[in-house]
């Protein structure tokens, strides 16, 4: 009995090696498990404030666009009273405008009877004592001005020789 009892004990220990075994073993794979439970948590909440901050974003894209439909609700009503007001301004600026140029018309009548009172050689003496600078101001002046400065210099234009390199120029102060 002695070899069977000792048997038994080495049965035994051999049993509580492979308990003791087994039971580091499920510690380790417990702590992992606990270690892996933990990743979880910190993923889900990384995941949750990711969420949180996605869902603020929209939040403030949703404000945004609203505020975007809202300002271009106003300048389309805004844009809409500005072209009725425009539309009411040329209406009541046509009949002004064609009064104004009828008054012009008048006027630049009367100026040219006053104005051709003077006899063309009067004109040329006059055009021909103005420097090169002061021919386009005057004939920015008025249309006589223009009219008589054309008719001026077409003729010194006709009564100078061919013979001149640049006859164009004097068309210029024209």
């Amino acid at each position: 009995m002695a070899s069977e009892g000792g048997g038994v004990e080495d049965e035994c220990d051999q049993l509580r090696r492979e308990v003791r075994s087994l039971w580091w073993g499920s510690c380790e794979l417990s702590a992992k498990e606990g270690e892996l439970k933990n990743m979880l948590k910190e993923q889900e909440r990384e995941v949750a404030e990711e969420e949180r901050k996605l869902e603020v974003q929209r939040c403030k894209v949703e404000e945004k666009r609203r505020k975007v439909e809202d300002l271009k609700r106003d300048l389309g009503t805004q844009l809409q009273s500005l072209r009725l007001g425009v539309e009411q301004l040329q209406t009541k600026s046509r009949p002004k405008s064609v009064r104004l140029k009828d008054l012009c018309s008048a006027r630049e009548v009367d100026n040219t009877k006053r104005l051709d009172k003077l006899p063309p050689e009067v004109w040329e003496k006059v055009l021909d004592h103005l420097e090169g600078n002061d021919h386009f101001p005057l004939a920015l002046s008025c249309r006589y001005f223009r009219q008589k400065q054309k008719e001026l210099g077409v003729r010194t234009i006709q009564s100078k020789p061919k013979s001149l390199p640049f006859p164009d120029h004097s068309l210029i102060i024209l």
